[in-house]
């Protein structure tokens, strides 16, 4: 069995490919943060003859749609058009030479062959914690009796999936995002060197790599992770509470996160623009509309400038309070001028991009519902964890984009930037409407500064460091690299 995954624009074509599939199992799917969705049509190659397999691709292929064939959990890499044929006698070779397993069943796969099919298991480790995932998934959205069935797995994808198979919805929370989540963590809490963050990121990169089918890169990108594995494995001077209670937070955000797009799908085409245009006009008519000289916007970006200024000057300069202000009063318009550049390209997205709004709107449900059925919680620790757990989302989305050698375009910027913007400004209107009498300057300082201590210490060093060494292992002989002479499956399992 096969899958062939096809990137499907609207659910108009996708009903045009059940209808032009009926011999096929198609199944829709909608992985987190990727648009658009997806149709997963899945090939019994014992069955189905090939030139009518090989004649379905070619089909997707003229199309000009973008098409990915799956196996065992990975990527099979290098089909084209003129090798099609080819690839598929292979693989056909390979399923009649497979031990004999369970008998076939009719009808589509079932949740677990689907993941089989999917996604590369990580079996070495132990399974998701169902109560924790429970507790969240029914304690904290018991008004959604119809909600899509919760399915745990653990796979090196790491990324939530919506399933649709036959009338029956499925949510796949992948447990292994826990991992990369509380890693991500204790490098922003506890860093003590800036190789960690390069050193972790090694890992992520073998397993995405492996799971594309690249078994060089993934072999090499292992190897470089398992040469500083136990300075990273070491709890020593690591604060496990505090990263496993953001650990805890980001779960619970990401989960509710989704089952808010779950919920925003399901309104009518009217109520969910009526939803986007609140959220819209809310931004548009914020501070954010009209930004004067003395703007907390503008305080953030002064003493981000100003902070940049004394790292660099360091600590062999003495500074009196007066030179301090001085240099502040001479940033302000330079900030004034930078940040009113970003203001339009910001109020553009705010105008133009509803898909963009709807995270927006979904970031906001969740945050919220985690204060709302805990109230105990610190507000500010939360907003803070929620932050870095976005941050860490969107690196390990940019370190499949790096892999696929997907370029970033200002407008991918401009875009992550937007999401993290609001979700700041969400949290601080929050806080105003709900402890009135606080100063929000604080808060709003604090929150800008852990975008900037993420983007400092974790994500600049990964991607100003680790492309140039992946080129060179992409440069490397299969030979020289050993390629063959290693169990792949095994050691990325045992990483």
């Amino acid at each position: 069995m096969i899958i062939v995954e096809v990137l499907a624009q609207d659910k108009e074509m996708m009903g045009s490919f059940l209808r032009m599939n009926p011999g096929t199992v198609c199944l829709e799917s909608q992985k987190f943060q990727e648009e658009p969705p997806v149709i997963q049509i899945c090939i019994d190659l014992k069955s189905m003859p090939l030139p009518q397999v090989t004649g379905l691709i070619l089909m997707y292929i003229q199309f000009g749609l973008h098409i990915v064939i799956r196996k065992g959990g990975r990527e099979i890499p290098g089909f084209k058009k003129e090798n099609i044929l080819e690839k598929l006698k292979k693989l056909k070779a390979e399923e009649a030479s497979a031990p004999a397993g369970a008998p076939a069943k009719e009808g589509p796969p079932s949740i677990t062959d689907y993941l089989a099919l999917t996604r590369f298991q990580k079996s070495s480790l132990p399974a998701p914690n169902k109560d924790f995932y429970n507790s969240i998934y029914s304690g904290y959205t018991a008004e959604e009796a119809s909600r899509p069935e919760l399915f745990l797995c653990k796979s090196t994808d790491r990324f939530l999936e919506f399933l649709s198979a036959k009338e029956h919805d499925y949510l796949i929370y992948d447990g292994y995002l826990r991992e990369a989540l509380n890693r991500f963590n204790r490098l922003y809490y506890d860093l003590s060197d800036k190789e960690d963050a390069i050193h972790y990121s090694y890992k992520c990169f073998a397993e995405i790599y492996h799971f594309m089918g690249q078994d060089k890169m993934a072999m090499l990108c292992a190897m470089q992770y398992m040469s500083g594995r136990g300075k990273l494995d070491s709890d020593s001077g690591i604060n496990l509470k505090k990263s496993t209670a953001a650990t805890e937070t980001q779960e619970k955000f990401i989960l509710l996160h989704e089952l808010c797009h779950w919920s925003l799908n399901r309104l009518d085409k009217r109520e969910l623009q009526d939803r986007i245009y609140e959220k819209r006009y809310e931004i548009l008519h914020s501070e954010i509309g009209n930004i004067p000289m003395d703007s907390p916007v503008i305080s953030d970006a002064v003493q981000y400038y100003l902070s940049n200024i004394l790292r660099t000057v360091g600590t062999g300069v003495s500074l009196s309070d007066g030179d301090i202000q001085k240099m502040i009063v001479s940033l302000r318009p330079k900030a004034y001028e930078n940040v009113s550049k970003l203001q339009e390209s910001f109020l553009n997205l705010a105008r133009t991009n509803d898909g963009l709004l709807v995270e927006c709107i979904c970031d906001e449900y969740a945050y919220k519902k985690i204060l709302e059925a805990e109230p105990g919680l610190s507000f500010e620790a939360v907003a803070m964890d929620c932050l870095i757990g976005l941050e860490s989302l969107q690196t390990l989305t940019a370190m499949k984009n790096e892999a696929r050698n997907l370029s970033v375009t200002s407008l991918d910027l401009e875009l992550t930037g937007f999401r993290k913007r609001v979700f700041r400004l969400c949290t601080v209107w929050h806080y105003a409407e709900t402890q009135p009498d606080t100063d929000m300057q604080e808060l709003r300082f604090s929150m800008a500064s852990t975008n900037e201590h993420f983007s400092q210490n974790i994500r600049n060093p990964i991607f100003y460091r680790v492309p140039s060494a992946l080129k060179k292992f992409s440069d490397m002989e299969d030979e020289k690299a050993g390629v063959g002479s290693v169990d792949i499956n095994k050691l990325i399992s045992s990483l």
